[in-house]
């Protein structure tokens, strides 16, 4: 079980663009966010703004240091990405 894998759909925050992507069980949302990054899905987070993670099928928030399979993931999900803004205070 520690090899297996997942097939998920991430969803673009702002366009209807796809990105079906193969999970290992280990995989974090952040490092799933980094490798959107990598393949030129999404833009680098910067120091204005940063993305949350959210499960279509039970519509909750998936954190992102946890492994996407351990928070609820499963093969065949669809995972919206939404961008978040930070305010100006400091």
């Amino acid at each position: 079980m520690a090899n297996s894998k997942i097939k998920v759909t991430f969803l673009h925050p702002r366009t209807s663009d796809t990105f079906p992507v193969e999970l290992g069980a280990g995989t974090t949302g952040q490092k799933a966010l980094d490798e959107l990054v990598k393949a030129n899905f999404i833009e680098a987070s910067n120091g204005a703004m940063t993305y949350a993670l959210h499960l279509q099928r039970t519509n909750t928030a998936l954190p992102l240091a946890a492994p996407l399979a351990a928070s609820g993931a499963e093969d065949g999900d669809k995972i919206g990405i939404t961008e978040t803004s930070k305010g100006a205070g400091a």
